[in-house]
Protein backbone atom coordinates (compact mmCIF):
# COMPACT_ATOMS: atom_id res chain seq x y z
CA UNK A 1 0.00 0.00 0.00
CA UNK A 2 2.78 2.43 0.96
CA UNK A 3 4.68 1.52 -2.22
CA UNK A 4 1.62 2.29 -4.34
CA UNK A 5 1.07 5.62 -2.57
CA UNK A 6 4.73 6.56 -3.08
CA UNK A 7 4.52 5.62 -6.76
CA UNK A 8 1.40 7.80 -7.16
CA UNK A 9 3.14 10.73 -5.41
CA UNK A 10 6.19 10.44 -7.66
CA UNK A 11 3.96 10.21 -10.76
CA UNK A 12 2.01 13.31 -9.68
CA UNK A 13 5.28 15.17 -9.01
CA UNK A 14 6.58 14.26 -12.49
CA UNK A 15 3.26 15.28 -14.06
CA UNK A 16 3.34 18.80 -12.65
CA UNK A 17 6.88 19.22 -14.01
CA UNK A 18 5.85 18.22 -17.52
CA UNK A 19 5.42 21.01 -20.10
CA UNK A 20 6.38 23.59 -17.47
CA UNK A 21 6.53 27.25 -18.52
CA UNK A 22 9.52 29.37 -17.47
CA UNK A 23 8.61 32.49 -15.48
CA UNK A 24 11.14 35.26 -14.83
CA UNK A 25 10.67 38.07 -12.30
CA UNK A 26 12.70 41.23 -12.92
CA UNK A 27 11.62 42.64 -9.55
CA UNK A 28 12.59 39.53 -7.61
CA UNK A 29 15.52 38.62 -9.87
CA UNK A 30 14.57 34.95 -10.00
CA UNK A 31 13.16 32.39 -12.42
CA UNK A 32 10.91 29.36 -11.82
CA UNK A 33 9.12 26.75 -13.88
CA UNK A 34 5.34 27.06 -13.66
CA UNK A 35 3.90 23.53 -13.31
CA UNK A 36 1.48 22.20 -15.90
CA UNK A 37 -2.06 23.27 -15.05
CA UNK A 38 -0.88 26.44 -13.29
CA UNK A 39 -0.38 30.00 -14.52
CA UNK A 40 1.18 33.28 -13.42
CA UNK A 41 -1.11 35.89 -11.87
CA UNK A 42 -1.02 39.17 -13.92
CA UNK A 43 1.43 41.81 -12.73
CA UNK A 44 -1.29 44.40 -12.10
CA UNK A 45 -3.04 42.02 -9.69
CA UNK A 46 0.22 41.19 -7.92
CA UNK A 47 1.11 44.89 -7.64
CA UNK A 48 -1.98 45.51 -5.50
CA UNK A 49 -0.33 43.70 -2.58
CA UNK A 50 3.16 44.68 -1.45
CA UNK A 51 5.76 43.25 -1.05
CA UNK A 52 4.51 40.56 -3.48
CA UNK A 53 6.58 40.26 -6.66
CA UNK A 54 4.85 37.24 -8.25
CA UNK A 55 2.01 34.76 -7.75
CA UNK A 56 0.81 31.53 -9.36
CA UNK A 57 -2.46 29.59 -9.29
CA UNK A 58 -4.31 26.78 -11.11
CA UNK A 59 -5.67 27.74 -14.52
CA UNK A 60 -9.20 26.66 -13.55
CA UNK A 61 -9.44 29.05 -10.57
CA UNK A 62 -12.63 31.09 -10.32
CA UNK A 63 -10.81 34.36 -9.56
CA UNK A 64 -7.29 35.74 -9.27
CA UNK A 65 -5.59 34.85 -5.95
CA UNK A 66 -8.32 32.32 -5.18
CA UNK A 67 -7.25 29.26 -3.17
CA UNK A 68 -4.95 27.51 -3.75
CA UNK A 69 -2.21 29.85 -4.87
CA UNK A 70 1.54 30.42 -4.45
CA UNK A 71 2.88 33.91 -3.91
CA UNK A 72 6.41 35.29 -3.74
CA UNK A 73 7.63 38.11 -1.47
CA UNK A 74 10.93 39.96 -1.43
CA UNK A 75 12.51 41.10 1.87
CA UNK A 76 15.84 42.26 3.19
CA UNK A 77 18.33 39.55 4.09
CA UNK A 78 17.48 38.21 7.54
CA UNK A 79 19.98 37.27 10.21
CA UNK A 80 19.48 33.93 12.06
CA UNK A 81 17.81 35.56 15.07
CA UNK A 82 15.47 37.42 12.73
CA UNK A 83 14.51 34.16 11.03
CA UNK A 84 13.55 32.72 14.41
CA UNK A 85 11.57 35.86 15.26
CA UNK A 86 9.80 35.69 11.90
CA UNK A 87 8.85 32.09 12.53
CA UNK A 88 7.43 32.91 15.96
CA UNK A 89 5.62 36.12 15.08
CA UNK A 90 2.11 34.63 15.27
CA UNK A 91 2.42 32.01 17.97
CA UNK A 92 5.10 29.93 19.60
CA UNK A 93 6.36 27.40 17.03
CA UNK A 94 7.15 23.74 17.43
CA UNK A 95 10.31 22.72 15.62
CA UNK A 96 10.27 20.23 12.78
CA UNK A 97 13.60 18.40 12.60
CA UNK A 98 13.70 18.25 8.81
CA UNK A 99 12.81 20.57 5.96
CA UNK A 100 11.48 17.43 4.26
CA UNK A 101 8.77 16.99 6.91
CA UNK A 102 7.18 20.36 6.20
CA UNK A 103 7.31 20.04 2.42
CA UNK A 104 6.11 16.45 2.06
CA UNK A 105 4.32 15.06 5.10
CA UNK A 106 0.63 15.66 5.72
CA UNK A 107 0.03 18.53 8.18
CA UNK A 108 -0.95 17.79 11.77
CA UNK A 109 -3.95 20.12 11.80
CA UNK A 110 -4.75 19.70 15.51
CA UNK A 111 -1.22 20.78 16.39
CA UNK A 112 -1.10 23.55 13.79
CA UNK A 113 -4.19 25.13 15.34
CA UNK A 114 -2.03 25.91 18.38
CA UNK A 115 1.49 26.29 17.01
CA UNK A 116 3.40 26.87 13.78
CA UNK A 117 5.59 24.07 12.43
CA UNK A 118 9.04 25.48 11.75
CA UNK A 119 12.43 24.30 10.56
CA UNK A 120 15.12 27.00 10.89
CA UNK A 121 18.62 26.23 9.61
CA UNK A 122 20.74 28.69 11.57
CA UNK A 123 23.99 27.79 9.81
CA UNK A 124 22.61 28.36 6.32
CA UNK A 125 20.08 31.00 7.37
CA UNK A 126 17.14 29.25 5.74
CA UNK A 127 13.59 28.68 6.93
CA UNK A 128 10.62 26.44 6.22
CA UNK A 129 7.30 27.01 7.98
CA UNK A 130 3.77 25.65 8.00
CA UNK A 131 0.89 27.35 9.76
CA UNK A 132 -2.90 27.26 9.98
CA UNK A 133 -4.89 30.51 10.14
CA UNK A 134 -8.54 31.47 10.16
CA UNK A 135 -9.84 32.81 6.86
CA UNK A 136 -11.86 36.05 7.27
CA UNK A 137 -14.27 34.72 4.65
CA UNK A 138 -14.74 31.45 6.53
CA UNK A 139 -12.83 28.23 7.07
CA UNK A 140 -9.12 27.79 7.64
CA UNK A 141 -6.12 28.42 5.42
CA UNK A 142 -3.00 26.27 5.47
CA UNK A 143 0.20 28.18 4.60
CA UNK A 144 3.49 26.52 3.69
CA UNK A 145 6.49 28.84 3.36
CA UNK A 146 10.09 28.45 2.17
CA UNK A 147 12.78 31.13 2.38
CA UNK A 148 15.69 31.42 -0.09
CA UNK A 149 18.71 33.63 0.54
CA UNK A 150 20.13 35.66 -2.34
CA UNK A 151 23.15 37.93 -1.89
CA UNK A 152 21.19 41.00 -0.87
CA UNK A 153 17.63 39.78 -0.33
CA UNK A 154 15.51 36.97 1.06
CA UNK A 155 12.87 35.53 -1.27
CA UNK A 156 9.83 33.93 0.37
CA UNK A 157 7.68 31.40 -1.48
CA UNK A 158 4.36 30.68 0.23
CA UNK A 159 1.58 28.30 -0.77
CA UNK A 160 -1.87 29.11 0.63
CA UNK A 161 -4.63 26.54 0.37
CA UNK A 162 -7.51 25.05 2.27
CA UNK A 163 -6.49 21.95 4.27
CA UNK A 164 -8.49 19.75 1.88
CA UNK A 165 -6.43 21.09 -1.06
CA UNK A 166 -3.03 20.22 0.41
CA UNK A 167 -2.56 16.92 -1.47
CA UNK A 168 -2.99 18.58 -4.86
CA UNK A 169 -1.19 21.83 -3.97
CA UNK A 170 1.94 20.32 -2.39
CA UNK A 171 3.32 18.65 -5.58
CA UNK A 172 2.95 21.88 -7.56
CA UNK A 173 4.59 23.89 -4.77
CA UNK A 174 7.49 21.44 -4.54
CA UNK A 175 7.91 21.62 -8.32
CA UNK A 176 8.12 25.42 -8.16
CA UNK A 177 10.62 25.35 -5.30
CA UNK A 178 12.74 22.74 -7.03
CA UNK A 179 13.09 24.97 -10.10
CA UNK A 180 14.06 28.23 -8.37
CA UNK A 181 17.00 30.00 -9.98
CA UNK A 182 18.14 33.28 -8.40
CA UNK A 183 19.88 35.69 -10.78
CA UNK A 184 22.59 36.96 -8.44
CA UNK A 185 23.34 33.66 -6.75
CA UNK A 186 22.13 32.15 -3.51
CA UNK A 187 23.70 30.84 -0.33
CA UNK A 188 21.47 27.83 0.15
CA UNK A 189 18.70 26.13 -1.77
CA UNK A 190 17.10 23.20 0.04
CA UNK A 191 15.65 20.67 -2.36
CA UNK A 192 12.23 19.32 -1.31
CA UNK A 193 12.82 15.64 -2.10
CA UNK A 194 10.10 13.00 -2.21
CA UNK A 195 11.97 10.97 0.41
CA UNK A 196 13.77 11.95 3.59
CA UNK A 197 17.45 12.71 2.95
CA UNK A 198 19.99 10.19 4.20
CA UNK A 199 21.90 11.23 7.28
CA UNK A 200 25.27 10.24 8.66
CA UNK A 201 24.56 7.20 10.85
CA UNK A 202 27.08 8.29 13.47
CA UNK A 203 25.23 11.57 13.87
CA UNK A 204 21.81 10.02 13.93
CA UNK A 205 20.04 8.56 16.94
CA UNK A 206 20.44 5.10 15.46
CA UNK A 207 24.19 5.61 15.18
CA UNK A 208 24.39 6.80 18.79
CA UNK A 209 22.49 3.74 19.99
CA UNK A 210 24.87 1.51 18.04
CA UNK A 211 27.91 3.16 19.59
CA UNK A 212 26.44 2.79 23.09
CA UNK A 213 25.65 -0.88 22.48
CA UNK A 214 29.13 -1.60 21.17
CA UNK A 215 30.66 0.23 24.13
CA UNK A 216 28.63 -1.88 26.59
CA UNK A 217 29.59 -5.12 24.82
CA UNK A 218 33.23 -4.04 24.78
CA UNK A 219 33.15 -3.26 28.49
CA UNK A 220 31.55 -6.62 29.29
CA UNK A 221 34.13 -8.45 27.18
CA UNK A 222 36.98 -6.57 28.86
CA UNK A 223 35.55 -7.31 32.33
CA UNK A 224 35.28 -11.00 31.43
CA UNK A 225 38.89 -11.13 30.23
CA UNK A 226 40.10 -9.42 33.40
CA UNK A 227 38.08 -11.86 35.53
CA UNK A 228 39.64 -14.84 33.72
CA UNK A 229 43.17 -13.56 34.22
CA UNK A 230 42.43 -12.91 37.90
Amino acid sequence: MKTAMLACSVLLFITVLADAEIFHSDAGRFSVRIPAGWEAVPDDVVAETEPLVAAFQPVNAEAWMDFPHVFVMLHDVLEPQELVAEAAQHRKPFVSRKWHDIMTKAPQLDLLRKKNEVCVDIERKALAMRMLDENPEGGQILSITACFLARDASIWFSADCRPSQWKTTAPAFRAILGSVSIDDGYEYQPRPATAAPKTNSFRSFRGIRLIILLSILGALYLARMIARRG
